[in-house]
């Protein structure tokens, strides 16, 4: 029999970015002054990831660029207008901070980034507080801030609430009507688990009020299929507090404990267009969350195979069920 699990839609949920520096911050003035210009036209060329091991998904559909586009001007016009209220707040320290500690921990890195990062002599943290209707427009809108300071001050953005350092360059170009988790909003972590086994979570989808995710049991083998089982779950979520936020505000919704993830939301999670394909039941319950900004949260939701089903036989239906699909390189 099928249990319910509340899932709660805050009034509020923060959305937190790091930028580091040698030099010293602009005035909120200027970083004010340098939203409201319109940047000049960049060439992006997304290439959507190939999935692998999925026969019958024509990979070839999946290599189309995505038309030239600038930098969203409402989320520059967006982040201007919030800038130095309470909903866009600056906290600006040199170093040493109480943030300092956490740099070694941040994924990410290339060659060079650790020791760029942790030299800094000045942090900047940019705090977003965003309502369920004004979700994602306000997250993103606080990304393009911190981005637009980090370079005004040649400095990095580290996304505090995914533990991720965010490539130099500018924001990915957006994409009418789609929001897409992959573009560093969700970050996906693996760990030692019990005994021989890893673990996999999700770190970044608290900022939208939801629990983060995990999955145990995993193997080196299906590493990479236990990340799909995470983004499936993830795109599912966010799209239905998203959508009852916005129609109905702060309050609460149930999920079954028992569900299907879908493999076409695998690909929704990259951006990438539906394919029809299959998906796989799972088991859900609470476990214990790993995410540093999570301690005080109630849980994460972990799947788990369902009730009554031998573990190494389901995933095999999960591997034929989802996609493994290899990260793109977003700018």
């Amino acid at each position: 029999m099928s249990r319910r699990l509340k899932i709660r839609i805050p009034g509020s949920a923060s959305s937190r970015f790091l930028v580091t520096s040698e030099h010293p911050p602009p005035t909120v003035a200027a970083l004010r002054t340098a939203l409201t210009r319109t940047p000049p036209d960049h060439e992006h060329r997304h290439r959507h990831p190939p999935a692998e091991g999925r026969p019958g998904l024509d990979t070839r559909t999946l290599d189309t660029p995505t038309p030239a586009t600038r930098p969203s001007d409402a989320h520059a016009r967006t982040a201007a207008g919030l800038l130095g209220s309470p909903l866009l707040t600056l906290d600006a320290r040199s170093t040493p901070t109480p943030w300092s500690a956490r740099l070694r921990t941040i994924a990410g890195l290339e060659p060079g980034d650790l020791d760029e990062i942790t030299r800094a002599s000045h942090h900047v943290v940019l705090t977003g507080l965003s309502a369920p209707a004004n979700w994602p427009l306000h997250p993103q809108s606080t990304r393009f801030a911190a981005r637009t300071l980090a370079s005004l001050t040649g400095g990095r953005v580290i996304d505090m609430d995914a533990g991720h350092l965010l490539p130099r360059g500018h924001e990915p170009p957006p994409r009418p009507g789609r929001f897409v988790l992959g573009e560093h909003w969700v970050q996906i972590y693996i760990t030692p688990g019990a005994g021989p086994h890893l673990r996999a979570d999700t770190y970044g989808l608290h900022r939208f009020g939801l629990p983060e995710l995990a999955v145990r049991g995993l193997s080196y083998g299906t590493m990479h299929t236990g990340a799909a089982v995470l983004r499936s779950l993830a795109q599912a979520l966010f799209t239905e507090q998203c959508e009852r936020g916005a129609e109905d505000g702060p309050g609460e919704w149930f999920l079954s404990d028992a569900r299907d993830l879908a493999g076409d939301d695998v690909l929704r999670f990259w951006g990438m267009e539906p394919a029809g394909l299959g998906g796989v039941a799972v088991h859900l319950a609470w476990t214990r969350p790993t995410c540093p900004v999570c301690v005080s949260c109630a849980g994460a939701l972990e799947v788990c195979s369902p009730l009554g089903h031998a573990l190494a036989a389901w995933w095999s239906k999960v591997e034929r069920a989802l996609p493994v699909v290899r990260p793109p390189t977003f700018p």
